[in-house]
């Protein structure tokens, strides 16, 4: 198959437009995941978009691919990625989709990086009807493979940064944007299903020990192809197919009633639209809206999107007990994709999220706003990690807390905690789990709350060794306080 470039079809105007899928990428920010590294290197993947200002932000998920209409021209002005302008597709091009991705060195290690961009191609698109849009000056391109993963064809990309990426800082773009050609009938669109799918991985290797080292790969001939061809092997049908074998496109919902279905098949969906609970029946007996359970690891991606959760009565039961909750069995929960979560309930809620374990959730951050409840719970042997957000309990609260632990352990690594109607109790352990609750705080900012005095639980609520608080009042009189590395 012959490579497809950017610039291959002409494509014309037509008079309708046909109906294609909705675009799904996978996204590689889960170090555990998606993103590969090797010799003490820490690297994230970062994928965004434009936004109306130009600005770039995360990429959202479920944007509707259609074919292309307009000419193929270059716009005046391009993106910009580390003071260097990159040329993107004119806005005349209608239907382009905007897929910014770079690599972070979040590492203290200078690394060699490489991206691998597998874009789905029915056939292996013997009629050229994708198209994109790549750097091709500040890395090396390989030959594209044609492999099928997981029973779906994909032509494969991989993209290889020229320079080691020193620590602390981002790479040059890789993938910018893609489109489907102008020809493309609603025939053409079904042979991809209800997505198209474009799964991303990056890869990293340490610099030392390399730096002199080059020999003929078919990515290029230098010292980063021999590294990374070294540590992870080349980009081969055999090892694209084992890279990407554990990658599954999420499922995108709109509704509540698919966020209770997808809760039941896999857990793992992408928001396309704010939704409210109340549009559904209470699904769960116990009043657990939503309930995540059973040995699995599970993946939710608000994608900028809310959920309003109505905690009123329904048919003599509480909607508002729990919202997204993971319980016992080794399942864990992973929240991101920068959404909020709204919690209303007049008659008292328990919690947003609770962990009991040997359980865990990972909250990214997520904006979580409650009225009387606990935003997050970590039961007997439960595990919460905080990276991030804000948590905010806006209404009379009680004695409830906001951050609570009953023998489990929550991690708090950044984000916004303000309870404002109990401001001792932003945090708090239950004093019969003082053997095994803890909350461990390596960051965030507290409203009027000094976590270091370790509130009604001193030793149970810890700023961490190498942190420090520092303080601040603001103009309405309130306090923040601020956990910072030393």
């Amino acid at each position: 198959m012959k490579k497809l470039a950017t610039m291959a079809i002409s494509v014309g105007l037509i008079g309708a437009m046909v109906a294609g899928g909705s675009l799904a990428y996978l996204t590689s920010e889960d170090s555990d995941v998606n993103v590969m590294t090797l010799g003490n290197v820490k690297i994230e993947q970062l994928e965004q978009e434009r936004a109306d200002d130009g600005s770039l932000t995360k990429f959202t998920q479920g944007k509707p691919a259609m074919p292309a209409v307009g000419p193929i021209e270059w716009a005046e002005n391009g993106v910009t990625v580390n003071e260097v302008e990159y040329k993107m597709f004119t806005p005349e091009l209608k239907n382009v989709i905007d897929k910014i991705v770079t690599v972070e060195n979040k590492g203290n290690s200078d690394a060699y990086v490489r991206t691998i961009v597998a874009i789905e191609a029915p056939g292996y698109d013997q009629d050229n009807l994708i198209h994109f849009n790549y750097n091709a000056t500040d890395v090396a391109i390989g030959d594209p493979v044609n492999v099928a993963i997981n029973g779906v064809d994909f032509v494969v990309f991989d993209f290889t940064y020229n320079d080691a990426l020193k620590a602390k800082e981002k790479s040059a773009p890789s993938l910018m944007q893609l489109f489907l050609d102008s020809k493309a009938t609603n025939e053409d669109c079904a042979k991809f299903g209800d997505t198209w799918e474009v799964l991303v991985l990056s890869q990293a290797v340490q610099t030392a020990g390399f730096e002199n080292e080059t020999v003929v790969q078919s990515n290029g001939n230098s010292p980063a192809a021999t590294a990374l061809n070294t540590a992870f092997g080349e980009v081969n049908t055999t090892n694209v197919v084992k890279w990407f074998a554990d990658m599954q496109a999420p499922t995108l919902v709109d509704n509540s009633e698919e966020v209770y279905q997808s809760t039941l098949e896999n857990g793992n969906f992408t928001l396309t639209s704010d939704i409210n609970t109340s549009d559904a029946d209470n699904h769960y007996s116990g009043n657990r809206e939503y309930a995540i359970t059973g040995a699995r690891d599970y993946t939710i991606n608000l994608n900028g999107h809310t959920i309003n959760h109505d905690g009123t009565y329904q048919d003599g039961k509480n909607t508002g007990y729990t919202y997204l909750y993971t319980t016992a069995y080794n399942g864990k929960l992973t929240i991101n994709g920068e959404g909020t979560i709204n919690s209303a309930n007049s008659e008292g809620c328990a919690s947003v999220f609770y962990a009991q374990g040997p359980s865990e959730i990972v909250i990214n951050g997520v904006n979580v706003n409650v009225d009387k409840g606990i935003a997050v719970w970590a039961g007997k042997n439960g595990k919460v990690t905080i990276n991030g957000g804000s948590f905010v309990s806006t209404g009379s609260a009680g004695d409830e807390e906001l951050i609570y632990s009953s023998g489990g352990v929550i991690d708090i690594y950044g984000g916004f905690f303000h309870n404002k109607e109990w401001e001792n109790r932003p945090v708090n352990v239950a004093d019969a789990n003082r053997s095994t609750g803890f909350i461990n705080i390596y960051g965030g900012t507290f409203v009027n709350f000094d976590p270091s005095t370790g509130g009604n639980d001193p030793g149970n609520i810890k700023v961490m060794d190498g942190y420090k608080v520092v303080s601040e009042t603001q103009a309405n009189g309130d306090i923040w306080y601020t956990v910072v590395a030393e």
